[in-house]
């Protein structure tokens, strides 16, 4: 893993996948050497291009900070990421997936309406963000979490490319 971005205190980095579509847990310097070309390739490529992590930050810039602990940031942070995922939906399956997203939460966290309805507007802020900031950008959030090292947090977004 490279650490890629770093923004007011929040330090974030990316698991890349392989050819198989399992993540590559790497130490920061180490490179797994079937992956060493192709991921030098991929560099030269994309070193104009930003991180997903570091996209997912700005798309969500202040909300994850809603979070006063660790694990409330990381809800904040898995939300947003929940919200990019909707936004690389096909305009179509955007509805029933916001639907389907606020009918999990609110049985998961037995949520009242209002809260729900702010969880809705949240959402629906995030994907509009995400549409305005990286239209073309069709990535798959497959996993996040926020992890506190030395008193900052470090960031890591698992991605997927959708074809």
């Amino acid at each position: 893993m490279e650490i890629t971005a770093q923004k007011e205190g929040i330090i974030n980095r990316d698991i890349t996948t392989g050819s198989t579509g399992s993540p590559i847990n790497l130490a920061p310097g180490e490179l797994c050497v079937s992956h060493e070309i192709e991921m030098k390739n991929k560099m030269r490529k994309s070193s104009e291009k930003q991180k997903i992590s570091a996209m997912v930050l700005k798309v969500a810039e202040g909300y994850i900070d809603l979070g006063e602990t660790t694990e409330e940031r990381e809800n904040y942070l898995r939300s947003a990421c929940s919200a990019w995922n909707i936004a690389c939906l096909p305009p179509l399956n955007r509805e029933p997936a916001i639907k389907q997203y606020i009918e999990q939460y609110q049985k998961i966290n037995k949520s009242n309406e209002a809260d729900c309805r702010a969880l809705e507007e949240d959402l629906r802020l995030l994907i509009k963000q995400k549409d305005k900031l990286y239209p073309d950008v069709n990535v798959q959030i497959v996993g996040s979490r926020i992890e506190n090292i030395n008193g900052r947090d470090h960031v890591t977004v698992a991605s997927a490319k959708i074809n």
